[in-house]
Order: C-alpha cells, then sequence, then structure tokens
C-alpha cells in the first residue's frame, strides 16, 4: 500500500485539485481557502486529504517525523476554516507551509543542502508575495509553493532509501 507509486499519485492528485478547483469555480476568489464554502469545495478538501495522506505514508516510509506534522497540518487546515476562525487557519497554514519547508532543509544531504534553501526561500517566497502583493495572485501564488514542495517530495520519494 505504500508503494512510490501511491505517493507519487497522491502527489500528482494532490497538485491537479486546486487546478481543477480553479477551472470549477463560480466565483472568483482570492486564495485556495476561500473556496472552503463554495459549491466546488470538494476539491479544496480532496486536495488536503489527498496532500495529508501523502505525508503520513512518506513519514512511514523514511521514518521521519516532521512529515507526521505536515501531514496533521493540512488535516488542521481543513478542520480550521477561514471563514469560522480565520487568525487561527492562517497560523495553522503558516505552521505547516513552514514545516514543509523545514523538513525540506533539516532532510536534506550536504550535496543536495543548497538546492533545497533555494527551493525553501522560492516557496516561502512566493506564498509571501501572493500574500502581501495585490498584483501576485494569491492563489497561484499558493499553488506556485505547493509544486515546489511536491518536485522536492517527489525527488524525495525516488531518489532517498528506504
Amino acid at each position: 500500500m505504500n508503494s512510490k507509486q501511491t505517493r507519487t499519485i497522491l502527489m500528482i492528485l494532490t497538485l491537479l485539485m486546486p487546478l481543477i478547483l480553479w477551472w470549477t469555480r463560480t466565483d472568483d476568489l482570492k486564495s485556495m481557502s476561500a473556496y472552503a464554502n463554495s459549491g466546488n469545495n470538494f476539491y479544496y478538501h480532496a486536495m488536503h486529504m489527498f496532500a495529508s495522506w501523502f505525508f503520513l505514508l512518506q513519514g512511514a516510509a523514511k521514518r521521519r517525523n516532521l512529515y507526521y506534522w505536515i501531514g496533521f497540518g493540512m488535516g488542521g487546515i481543513l478542520l480550521t476554516n477561514m471563514y469560522v476562525v480565520p487568525t487561527v487557519h492562517n497560523v495553522v497554514t503558516a505552521i505547516t507551509l513552514g514545516t514543509a519547508v523545514a523538513s525540506m532543509v533539516f532532510y536534506s544531504t550536504k550535496h543536495n543542502m543548497s538546492s533545497n534553501i533555494l527551493m525553501s526561500v522560492l516557496a516561502i517566497g512566493i506564498f509571501v508575495l501572493g500574500y502581501l502583493v495585490d498584483s501576485v495572485h494569491l492563489f497561484f501564488a499558493e499553488w506556485f509553493s505547493m509544486l515546489v514542495i511536491a518536485v522536492h517530495m517527489i525527488k524525495k520519494v525516488y531518489i532517498d532509501k528506504e
């Protein structure tokens, strides 16, 4: 059940769900979290569910505790709806993204350290840019940050020994 192919499919589905969410939208909302109460919120929930499953399986396969916390954080983002508790939602999202980026650096080898730091800075930088600058669409900044982390994680799936 915890094969490399399963984890790859989960990560691909995690990246596809926001795109389907965007294509099937009825309103132009700023962020992914803004779609939590929309008519097509199925894709928003599916994205977090697939990401959570990926990180829980990755934690079991690699025996790395931070991956479990990222998986629980993805579930926590769903539990803290931005329309009900926006501050808590933003804090949980920031902690989850921070933990994902920290794991990229913390679990890297000396050979990959500089590229992982660069990818981490890119993921955080694009996310913050989308959050703070109106001319950068936050939805796509979030998606691009997810893509950077996903590329790193798929690399971890196939290159690291299990």
